[in-house]
């Protein structure tokens, strides 16, 4: 979508040759089978997004507060699915009669105001937005990556079929395909900013500021849909105040606070209640869901719960001591680079750095790490193939992040727990304990870029921008 200084494309070689056609449209009947069976699943996350919105309408507003109403929207879906003939209704409901409310204010807001169609066929449409949002991502990263037409849409149908944290995302119905698609979005503005960011007219001027607003309200309305987006917002406002002139771009951060301050009192006009995101923290001290106990056996691929429970230690000490490690590792980088100073700067300078360092870290620390999380690790994955970061290094350490949460290494591990006579292989905790591991080998990747950067004269110039 939006190159500042494309990569030199052979016309020719970037057209699709009949084969070609062969093979993607071989492909692409694979990816239609698939998705017409994984479109049958239940859904269980998008249940209680969806339940929100139908017992408002089914009460005509009377009942709107999911935290302090609670059971009162489980009896009213209840009844609504026993007397339904949507048999997939009936099933989700009770897979989930009581359900957990640990959704965001903002979400429950935003999918509030889905059709008032049935329960499957709205899930079928959330699934064919999901599925879109997808190839879409993942063909334009992989075009930023230097990739033809050709294998732009080869990497996306096939990471549709084999990435595992895309088949958990559409078996509970999450929102990380979302995520994903407005952190690209992210960053093309990001991007866009630069240009214009670095020039000194007065219409450059505004048109900075403007994007800048858009940026910081992008990615504080996101962080309030999905608060595991939070840590990557923080990179991206370093990244402004790294990359920019503050004292030029300035008034794009009260213009954004004070537009993020009234997109924040939306939820509290759906959900009847001035006090949503209060009521949203009190659920949780309440104990309603305990939602940072959940074990490892339970789904969750949390590092430092891991950590917390073999080292017998406090999560939040575990929490600490990684950061910790963490911002020793990136600073000891830096220094081996010969330019502590620079190859921290040039690294927040790169707004797909700023963001892959806040997602490695909020892996490393976050104590719940749901299977479909991983779904963002594609972010990195393919962009850092950009020959921009033409360290064959880099490139490795990526191809093993995408590769440790495929589904192929999954069914092996599986295999290999199987018919191997290693005692710890039959443990609950074997899978989790090397899917966890994930955000490693991105973690060393993102080291190594800045190394690259610190013996760069002028800062990143990225070849191109993203699409």
């Amino acid at each position: 979508m939006l190159y500042r200084r494309p990569i030199k494309r052979n016309a020719e070689c970037d057209r699709i040759k009949p084969l070609e056609w062969l093979i993607v449209l071989a492909l692409l009947m694979q990816v239609l089978l698939f998705l017409s069976t994984a479109g049958m699943k239940a859904g269980i996350d998008f249940y209680q997004y969806w339940g929100v919105g139908q017992v408002i309408r089914l009460t005509n507003g009377e009942v709107r507060n999911p935290y302090t109403q609670h059971q009162l929207f489980n009896e009213v879906l209840a009844e609504d699915a026993r007397t339904s003939d949507d048999p997939l209704y009936k099933k989700v409901q009770k897979i989930r009669k009581d359900l957990e409310f640990q959704g965001s204010p903002m979400a429950y807001t935003l999918f509030s105001y889905a059709p008032p169609l049935t329960y499957t066929s709205t899930l079928r449409l959330y699934f064919i937005l999901q599925s879109f949002l997808f190839v879409f991502v993942i063909y334009q990263l992989t075009r930023f990556a230097a990739g033809t037409r050709f294998q732009s849409i080869l990497t996306a149908l096939t990471l549709t079929l084999v990435f595992q944290p895309l088949k958990t995302e559409f078996t509970v119905g999450n929102m990380n395909t979302i995520v994903m698609f407005t952190l690209l979005i992210a960053l093309s503005l990001a991007n866009v900013l630069e240009i214009y960011g670095l020039r000194r007219t007065q219409h450059s001027l505004r048109i900075s500021i403007l994007l800048a607003t858009l940026l910081l309200v992008l990615m504080g309305t996101v962080s309030m849909l999905k608060p595991t987006v939070a840590l990557m917002g923080i990179t991206m406002v370093l990244f402004l105040l790294v990359r920019f002139d503050l004292a030029k771009i300035w008034p794009a951060i009260p213009i954004s606070a004070i537009i993020l301050a009234g997109i924040a009192y939306l939820p509290s006009l759906r959900l009847g209640s001035p006090t949503i995101w209060l009521d949203w923290r009190e659920y949780f001290e309440h104990g309603n869901l305990d939602m940072f106990a959940l074990p490892i056996t339970k789904g969750n691929f949390s590092t430092a719960l891991f950590l917390s429970n073999s080292l017998g230690m406090p999560l939040s000490t575990i929490t600490l001591c990684t950061a910790a490690i963490l911002i020793f590792s990136l600073t000891w980088a830096a220094n081996r680079s010969g330019n502590t100073r620079k190859a921290l700067q040039n690294s927040f300078s790169d707004p797909l750095m700023s963001l892959s360092i806040g997602l490695a870290i909020f892996y490393a620390i976050s104590p719940l790490v749901w299977f479909h999380y991983f779904l963002l690790i594609l972010i990195p994955g393919i962009a850092f193939f950009n020959p921009r970061y033409n360290s064959t290094h880099v490139s490795k350490f990526m191809i093993a992040c995408v590769l440790l949460a495929s589904s192929l290494l999954l069914q092996i591990a599986w295999f290999a727990r199987t018919i191997l006579p290693f005692e710890a292989m039959h443990q609950p905790e074997f899978i989790s304990n090397w899917v966890m591991a994930i955000w490693i080998p991105l973690w060393l990747g993102l080291l190594n870029v800045v190394r690259g950067y610190g013996r760069e004269i002028n800062g990143p110039a990225v070849t191109q921008e993203f699409p």
